[in-house]
């Protein structure tokens, strides 16, 4: 079984649609296995934007060219992909969509789970006879 680690945050402050960044460097993996949606969370969508560095956040679209949207339900735990995670260093989470962001009346702190199974992380080098890297 791949291991996990679940982080708290990103964090949709009050009177905002775009959450802060979470970091993905630091993490004993980097792949982003799934979300735990706050459970007072509102029904509706998330978008997600990604950043290989603190300033350059850029909104996440899909080879087909539409905006990656995920619709969510309260309390739901969502599971990802982990291709399009590997791709970035930092993730913001917005509540609706880049055209139509949706503004939250109150905090809403996720939860991130991240994969930390060395067969999915960017930066893994394989194990050789004997354990050895």
């Amino acid at each position: 079984m791949a291991g996990i680690t679940v982080l708290n945050g990103p964090t949709i402050r009050a009177g905002e649609s775009l959450s802060d960044s979470i970091d993905l460097v630091s993490q004993q993996g980097k792949a982003i296995a799934g979300l735990l949606i706050p459970f007072d969370m509102p029904m509706t969508y998330i978008t997600f934007q990604l950043s290989q560095g603190l300033d350059d956040f850029r909104d996440l679209y899909s080879v087909h060219g539409g905006e990656v949207t995920i619709y969510i339900s309260p309390g739901a735990r969502m599971v990802f992909d982990t291709n399009w995670s590997l791709v970035s260093d930092y993730l913001k989470i917005r509540t609706g969509t880049a055209q139509f962001p949706i503004v939250q009346d109150e905090d809403r702190v996720f939860k991130t789970i991240i994969a930390t199974d060395p067969a999915i992380r960017a930066d893994a080098q394989p194990i050789t006879k004997g354990g050895k890297r």
